[in-house]
């Protein structure tokens, strides 16, 4: 189904449970096997609320174009219908709930897996952020020698920095080894469950750049923190690392205007397997808030040191 057709279908469901919830919880309770009582109609006429709030969202966003928007509310559908799927599992098992407790997370699943087959289906957009405190950036995808053609993810941000004469790579790195401790935790945390429950490969974390000496004599292949080196050249640095779920590309651009200069950090995202995109579902809204940080952090450090 499209994305139109399943908020469609998902808000109808939920305005009719609106109705039943506000006006017949009693109907529900006894499919359920649960027992009625004043308590559990006046927690189900504020559920009724939530409801229609959901199909209000869904029936209004049924024409949106693929977008973080759009992702947002398909991940929240998705995280909610399998978490009260979930809770009415949990509570049959329990002895709480009878077997019409099943019809419910039936269809909670299905609800949550056709939210969650648009989403793997669906290339993310391009998108370019702007992240200079007076906000004039160009707002514009730079000259780079990064592939990004046909990329399953490319996100791009831009911002302003005291002018100087390091290297893009000597920037890089610069960015990453102020890497706050919060960073470090979700990478140790993305290590241990993608080793041991994924088997993917502990990338380590992304401060652990160690004595690398920024010098463009690099070769092609040196390994730069968690990842490879792909390109190098005083303007840019492309970094990359590849492993079965993704391959991933970060460029990162220096360029000269006026009296300042402009950082662009490019990341791209090649996905071979569904684990890819189920992966991406989960990083990218992290990936959105962690590189703005660096970057931040980055221009923060470079306006308190002398070049």
């Amino acid at each position: 189904m499209s994305f139109k057709t399943t908020a469609l279908v998902t808000a109808a469901i939920c305005f009719c449970l609106t109705g039943i919830w506000a006006f017949g919880s009693a109907i529900i309770l006894t499919l359920w096997g649960v027992d009625y009582s004043a308590s559990a109609e006046f927690v189900g006429r504020r559920g009724a609320a939530l409801f229609l709030g959901l199909g209000v969202m869904l029936l209004l966003a049924q024409d949106a174009e693929p977008s973080q928007a759009r992702t947002s509310l398909s991940v929240g559908m998705i995280v909610a219908c399998i978490t009260l799927a979930l809770l009415g599992l949990l509570e049959f098992a329990l002895g709480n709930a009878g077997l019409g407790i099943l019809s419910a997370a039936i269809v909670e699943l299905m609800i949550a897996l056709a939210f969650l087959r648009i989403e793997l289906m669906t290339p993310y957009t391009t998108r370019v952020t702007d992240l200079s405190t007076n906000g004039l950036g160009e707002r514009r995808a730079p000259h780079t020698a990064l592939q990004m053609a046909g990329a399953y993810f490319c996100d791009i941000h831009q911002i302003e920095m005291p002018r100087s004469h390091k290297t893009a790579l000597q920037i890089y790195l610069d960015v990453v080894s102020q890497t706050p401790l919060w960073i470090n935790v979700l990478m140790d945390i993305r290590n241990f469950v993608g080793k041991t429950v994924l088997g993917l490969k502990d990338l380590g974390r992304l401060e652990s750049v160690g004595e690398v000496i920024a010098s463009n004599q690099m070769p092609e292949g040196a390994r730069i923190g968690i990842f490879t080196l792909c390109h190098l050249s005083d303007k840019e640095v492309i970094l990359g690392d590849s492993d079965k779920h993704l391959t991933v590309a970060l460029s990162t651009i220096k360029e000269t205007r006026e009296l300042q200069d402009v950082i662009t950090v490019t990341t791209v995202v090649r996905v071979h397997n569904t684990l890819g995109r189920i992966y991406m579902l989960f990083v990218v809204p992290v990936h959105r808030i962690i590189v703005p940080t660096l970057l931040k952090r980055g221009v923060a450090n470079a306006n308190n040191f002398s070049y």
